[in-house]
């Protein structure tokens, strides 16, 4: 029988959302390994001016809170590719639940339990932590950026 385009298929409207979760996932942790790439160069940069000590007070100044501002983007960045719950219990249906299966018996019963509808609740909470922290990150870049400019401004002035 099929279902009305009104009211879709439940599995396929699961492994649908499943897909598009994934989908998300992985583009979002693309964009944080982007831009921990696109922090790390300039904060490598400032690493080895910074110390020699020939710059105005002010310019050091300035990019030393740059390069506060690229860690704290990086470190947020970082916080977004935490995976949740892997330090937490073995929660049924996943891969850390199964590793404490003794046999394949035990596996097979976990398995016939339908927890799709759960799982997706679970990513989409995770996904929604890595955009807000990947949203923090590049606050924290644009933030270091401009008081690179300002720094670059007042080093050219001087």
């Amino acid at each position: 029988m099929e279902q009305p385009a009104n009211n879709p298929d439940p599995n396929q409207a699961l492994t649908q959302a499943h897909a598009e979760v994934t989908a998300d996932m992985g583009r979002t942790e693309a964009k944080v390994a982007a831009l921990l790439s696109a922090l790390g160069l300039p904060l490598a940069v400032l690493a080895a001016v910074i110390p020699s000590g020939h710059l105005p007070a002010a310019v050091a100044v300035l990019l030393g809170l740059a390069g506060l501002g690229m860690v704290a983007g990086a470190v947020a960045a970082l916080a977004a590719l935490l995976p949740l719950g892997v330090t937490g219990s073995a929660t049924p249906g996943s891969f850390l639940h199964w590793a404490e299966c003794s046999t394949p018996d035990q596996v097979l019963n976990d398995l016939a339990t339908d927890r799709r509808a759960a799982r997706l609740i679970g990513r989409s909470r995770l996904l929604r932590r890595k955009f807000r922290l990947l949203r923090l990150a590049v606050q924290f870049g644009m933030a270091a950026v401009a008081v690179l400019a300002v720094a670059l401004v007042v080093a050219l002035a001087q």
